[in-house]
């Protein structure tokens, strides 16, 4: 047991030290030429992911490759992206453009991308920076893994102060007008619990005479059915009454509810 225990720490101990010989390796890397080679990939792939959002039949035909396919071509060009990023970079770069506008860099893009620092990061190295379009500044980030690898492409508008201030205000007012609203429609609804009561005793009342009429028809055999009444009245055909016979009538909301025929006790 003691010499297995040994032999566990003593392979801990060999995975630790080449994870931290990795991670040294990384961070002495020569940053400067790194961060070149970095902008150099985000360039190339960025002016295909450009190209191709432009062409919006081109772009649903990629996004409708599989990635065993889309990475063949991805590899054949030589581009360090896999399928699954290259379809987020542009998706990504469809919505930057949806809320800043159309892409209006006057610079080439190797230009613009030569401005941007880079920073590594836990699990590679970001590329960041701004790019101009068509309604405003955006703040852009390219991500990297430790291969050099392009990840990731995030985008997020720069918003002037005003802009700021009236999307709080609008999101306030429709966040207040759905609670106001909401208010509205309980109090509606606790409004009408005083209708509750007369429509129960309503609903008892008509279930209290169908009863009594029921137990009334059980205990006069000779009593008419309503249905046969009301025929005989629509059809003009006279109801049969046997001489002598006490009729009692029931109407209700101009029907006939029930008719009861008995012979007169002598």
């Amino acid at each position: 047991m003691i010499k297995r225990m040994k032999a566990a720490l003593i392979l801990l101990a060999a995975v630790l030290l080449v994870f931290a010989l990795q991670s040294a390796a990384f961070a002495s890397d020569d940053s400067g030429f790194e961060e070149q080679q970095l902008k150099e990939t985000a360039a190339v792939v960025m002016e295909t992911v450009m190209g191709i959002c432009s062409d919006e039949s081109g772009y649903q035909e990629i996004m409708g490759y599989r990635d065993s396919q889309l990475d063949y071509l991805l590899i054949s060009g030589g581009y360090p992206v896999t399928a699954e990023d290259f379809k987020n970079l542009l998706t990504s770069w469809k919505a930057a453009q949806e809320e800043c506008g159309a892409y209006a860099e006057t610079n080439d893009l190797y230009t613009v991308l030569d401005s941007f620092t880079a920073e590594k990061t836990a699990d590679g190295m970001n590329l960041r920076g701004q790019m101009a379009f068509a309604d405003r500044m955006a703040d852009i980030t390219f991500s990297f893994d430790r291969e050099g690898t392009m990840t990731a492409l995030t985008a997020g508008g720069k918003y002037t102060t005003g802009e700021i201030l009236k999307k709080a205000g609008l999101n306030t007012l429709i966040g207040m007008g759905t609670v106001f609203a909401v208010l509205i429609l309980i109090s509606l609804l606790i409004s009408t619990f005083k209708y509750i009561p007369a429509i129960t005793e309503r609903f008892s009342k008509n279930s209290s005479e169908e009863t009594a009429q029921t137990n009334e028809t059980a205990e006069n055999p000779q009593m008419a059915v309503p249905a046969a009444v009301n025929d005989a009245v629509r059809t003009g055909e006279p109801l049969k009454i046997p001489d002598g016979a006490v009729v009692n009538v029931r109407v209700r909301e101009s029907q006939v509810t029930y008719v009861t025929v008995r012979e007169r006790k002598a």
